[in-house]
Parts: structure tokens; C-alpha cells; sequence
């Protein structure tokens, strides 16, 4: 596609929204939006979504003795709901459980690496991590076998699996990486990725057995076996914007930017590119990794020690263009935020109410003033956004001088 693409990563429907979902699509938000002031409105093409499948998925529907769709559908509201509240400007939105518009992307690009040589079946024993939907290495494992980034539990598993060949291009990735053919921002998770390559990136299971899981997109010619959920979800950049023509989006898909969170990285930053290099489709071109948002102490938010913050309530409170500025203000790139409430009272009253409030109202106050005696433009509604910046400019210059307001 000829605009520049744009996604987030699509969250997983399991529950409702919180905080971190509401700064990625802010984070990604804010980029459109900036890209669209400088190159045009019709520059960008902001993809957005949910991602529907996997066993936490059918879990939390069978724990809460619900249907998964109703489930789903209800839960996709929830998050787009929070989109319209902060004012997200995506100009798509792809679910995963779409058959018409997802599912064939993914099957066809299956067939792709299929055809690579880089799809096998084997029986695979390990333990396997349900909150990162991934098997685990043991040099990942702390003595408890739980993950050590993150003290997720694992469990021993043995099962039948379709791998994806990623050693193969693991130094084909290294170099993409290094090349800046791919570049990750910031430059510390780069060097980060490209530490785990080191020697060779190992080959990740790309499918479930029917007896393990049910709810997932079927293998191509194999009725007994579903999509991994990683192979399934990070399809959804191209069927996303994809025409119909799968053959054409894949010959034609570009992506300027992935904006993804921290936790999510190495299956951006790796899987995604050894898929995309695989296939022969091209690689995209930037990928933004977030932090955190944890609560004011640096604890991780959850929903057992509860201090897990919902963005519904801080929009209803501040209002969306606090929790924006608040989010995209506060914290570096790359790094994780501590939420203070302190913080998000001062950007509210002092910046936005004292600063910004002010300042417009005292352009505004000057423009009204002199509107009479101009000639052209005649009004703001006339002009649109063109009169605006010629009003802002000159105005905002005259309150410079102006020492008796």
C-alpha cells in the first residue's frame, strides 16, 4: 500500500482494557497523528485490532461459563470503546476471529513457508509457559521452573507440533538487525535482540494439537491441528490491509512502524522477521518497543494485589487530553512509567488548565479582537486548519510582545 502503515500490536481479548493498552495505542496515536500534519491526512493507514485466539482465551470463557464469541465480542467493545474515549484516530481495525478478511491471509502465508521448507512436524516434550503462549528453554527457567524475566509458571507437556524453521535465518535476521534494515528503537533493545540471537535462534512450535487446544484457525490440510496463536496474530499487519488479492498484499505490503510493548519483543523482533524473510514478503522498516506502566512504587500492576489502573476511570476523571498528555510526557522512550496520581492532578491543573488553558484563551481573546479589521481571512470555520496555524502564528508572536495582557 502506498501510505505509510502504522500498527500496534494487537492486545489479547482475555479480559478488558488497562493502563498499558492505553499507552500503546496513545503512543501509536500521537505518530499518525504527527505524520498527517506533515505529509498529509491521507499519509498514514493506523492499524489497530484485537487478537482473539489461544487457550487463555478459550480458559477465561470456560471459567467465566460464557460462550468465547460473546465473551469476545464483549471484551472487543470494551477496548474500542476506550479507542473512542482517547480519541484514537485508527483508520483500521482487524479481528482475529474475522474468517472472511483474517484467516485466509494466515493460511496463505502457512503455504508460503510450507513451500520454503520451513514448516515440519515433530513430537516435542518441554515446559511450556501458558502466560507467554510459548515452550521455555531450561537456561530461561529459575529453580522453581518459572520464567526468571518475569516469574511466569510453567508446566511439562508432551505433544505433537508443526515447527517453524527460525535457526534457519537466524543470521539473516542478525543482519537485519544490524544493518538497520530493520531498526528497534530504542537502540538498547536492538543490541538486546541481537544478544539473543548469539549463536542461533532455536525453532518455534507454530501449532496445537486438537486435544491440547480447539479454539484457534485450522492448519492448512491438517484437520487434527490449529495455529499457534503467535503464527495466527502477527498475520493481522497485512490481512489488516489486505485488498482481497492475498497474492498482491504480500507482493506489495510495507510497513514504516510496529509499535509493540516490551514483553512482546522477540516475537516482533524475530519470529515475525523470519516469517516475513521466509515468505519473501518485505520486512518492516521500524519497530518501536514501551515499557511498562507499573503502579507509583515500580510494582508491576495485577489484578491478585490489586493495583491494576482502568483507563475508563482516569478519562472520566481528567478527561482524555490529561491521560494522553500524562502518558506520552512522563517517561522516555523505551522505558517503563510509574503511575502517579500526583502527576496526572499536576499535568491536568497546572499544564493543560494553567499553561495551555491560558495561553488559548489569550489567542483567542487577541484574535477576536483583531478579526475586524482584517479582511482575509474572515473566519477559523472558512479556513479550516490552513487559518488556524496563519492565526496561531501570527498571535502567538503578537502575545510575545503584548506586555499589557
Amino acid at each position: 500500500m502506498s501510505k505509510r502503515l502504522i500498527t500496534t500490536a494487537i492486545p489479547y481479548m482475555n479480559g478488558v482494557p488497562h493502563i498499558g493498552h492505553a499507552l500503546e495505542v496513545i503512543l501509536t496515536d500521537v505518530i499518525a497523528r504527527g505524520h498527517r500534519l506533515i505529509d498529509g491526512k491521507d499519509s498514514v493507514f493506523f492499524l489497530t485490532g484485537a487478537d482473539e485466539h489461544g487457550s487463555k482465551i478459550f480458559k477465561a470463557a470456560e471459567t467465566a461459563g460464557r460462550d468465547v464469541m460473546e465473551m469476545l465480542d464483549e471484551n472487543v467493545r470494551h477496548f474500542q470503546d476506550m479507542n473512542t474515549a482517547l480519541s484514537i484516530s485508527n483508520d483500521g481495525y482487524i479481528r482475529t476471529t474475522d474468517k472472511a478478511r483474517h484467516w485466509p491471509v494466515v493460511q496463505a502465508l502457512w503455504m508460503r513457508l510450507v513451500e520454503q521448507g520451513d514448516i515440519y512436524k515433530k513430537t516435542y516434550a518441554g515446559y511450556y509457559c501458558d502466560r507467554e503462549e510459548r515452550f521455555v528453554t531450561e537456561e530461561e527457567l529459575d529453580e522453581n521452573k518459572c520464567v526468571k524475566e518475569n516469574g511466569a509458571p510453567t508446566r511439562w507437556t508432551e505433544d505433537e507440533n508443526y515447527f517453524f524453521k527460525l535457526s534457519r535465518y537466524s543470521n539473516t535476521i542478525k543482519k537485519a538487525l544490524m544493518n538497520g534494515d530493520v531498526k528497534i528503537t530504542p537502540e538498547f533493545r536492538q543490541n538486546e535482540m541481537i544478544a539473543m540471537i548469539g549463536d542461533g535462534l532455536e525453532d518455534v512450535s507454530f501449532s496445537r494439537t486438537k486435544k491440547q487446544l480447539t479454539w484457534g484457525i485450522p492448519v492448512p490440510n491438517d484437520s487434527e491441528h490449529v495455529m499457534y496463536v503467535w503464527c495466527d496474530a502477527l498475520t493481522n499487519y497485512i490481512s489488516g490491509v489486505s485488498t482481497g488479492n492475498i497474492e498482491e498484499d504480500f507482493k506489495n505490503w510495507n510497513c514504516e512502524l510496529h509499535v509493540i510493548g516490551k514483553d512482546i519483543s522477540r516475537f516482533h523482533c524475530l519470529t515475525w522477521i523470519g516469517m516475513l524473510l521466509s515468505a519473501g514478503i518485505n520486512l518492516p522498516k521500524n519497530i518501536l518497543v514501551h515499557g511498562f506502566v507499573n503502579d507509583k512504587d515500580g510494582a508491576k500492576m495485577s489484578k491478585s494485589v490489586g493495583n491494576v489502573i482502568d483507563p475508563h476511570a482516569m478519562i472520566a476523571e481528567y478527561g482524555s487530553d490529561t491521560v494522553r498528555l500524562y502518558m506520552t510526557s512522563e517517561v522516555g522512550v523505551g522505558q517503563d512509567l510509574n503511575f502517579s496520581d500526583d502527576r496526572i492532578k499536576s499535568i491536568h491543573n497546572d499544564v493543560l488548565a494553567n499553561n495551555y488553558g491560558n495561553l488559548v484563551n489569550r489567542v483567542l481573546s487577541l484574535w477576536i479582537a483583531h478579526r475586524e479589521k482584517e479582511t482575509t481571512p474572515t473566519s477559523l470555520e472558512r479556513h479550516g486548519i490552513g487559518g488556524l496555524k496563519i492565526y496561531s502564528t501570527k498571535y502567538i508572536n503578537a502575545l510575545n510582545h503584548d506586555n499589557t495582557q
